[in-house]
Formats: C-alpha cells, structure tokens, sequence
C-alpha cells in the first residue's frame, strides 16, 4: 500500500472516532431546556377530577363447545408422476446466431 493511501486511512479513521463524540455533546443540552418547559407546564396546570365512566356488566362466560369428532388421518397421497428428462429435451431448442 502507498503511503498516501495508508495516510488517507488513518485520517477517515480518525474523523470516524471523533465526529460521534462531537455530535452526541450538540445533542445533549436539548433534553435539559425541553425538560424545564415541562416541568413548567406541570406546575401550571390545573388539577382536573378524574372522568367518571358509568360500570358496564360483566357479559357471561362463552360456552364451552363440545369437541369435534375425532376423523382418522389419510397417509399423504403419492407425487403426481413427472414427465422424463428425455421429454423435456425434446423441447428444448438450441438458437445459434
């Protein structure tokens, strides 16, 4: 390898170490501002009485349905027969141009 080459590595590398940590540290002041609006906004909110929902009856249990027959299994029907290869050469057509 040439040295520009091994050189140019080295530099990507670098750059690839260092632009997470720099773009992680932008990123971090924003949770802290967007936190305290929250917690602003809780502090000013009005406490509201919980909604009253009207109690719905309990709907009764399914019935059980009785179990279905019990059918035998068939054994597992054989291939359906293939057409020979030697058929299926006969078919083919070989184009030259």
């Amino acid at each position: 390898m040439s040295s520009t080459r091994t050189w140019l590595r080295a530099f990507v590398l670098l750059l690839a170490l260092l632009m997470p940590g720099a773009h992680t540290g932008a990123h971090a002041a924003v949770p802290v501002a967007a936190s305290e609006v929250a917690e602003y906004d809780v502090l000013d909110t009005v406490l509201r009485p919980a909604a009253q929902h009207p109690v719905a009856p309990l709907r009764p249990a399914p019935r059980a349905e009785p179990p279905a027959p019990v059918v035998p299994e068939r054994p597992p029907l054989p291939a359906p027969p293939r057409p020979s290869y030697a058929q299926l050469t006969l078919r083919t057509v070989v184009l030259r141009c």
